[in-house]
């Protein structure tokens, strides 16, 4: 059975962000085996090899992003 997927859906899957539908669907492409089996590793790859950051704004952008709330 052919099935059309998108690496949107393969990523989204991958953070655990996606639809429970296009969780089902994914885990039944999965389960079929093939390339998107193979898209999927490759994308987990990918991302064992980034860089693990994290971001912390400033206090002075947080009291800006405060203070221009307030102001609406």
């Amino acid at each position: 059975m052919q099935h059309s997927y998108t690496s949107n859906s393969l990523v989204s899957f991958l953070f655990d962000d996606c639809p429970i539908l296009t969780k089902f669907e994914v885990e039944h492409w999965l389960a079929e085996g093939g390339i998107v089996l193979n898209e999927l590793e490759t994308l987990r790859q990918s991302l064992s090899i980034l860089p693990k950051v994290t971001f912390k704004p400033t206090e002075n952008s947080i009291n800006n992003i405060l203070q221009l709330s307030r102001s609406f």
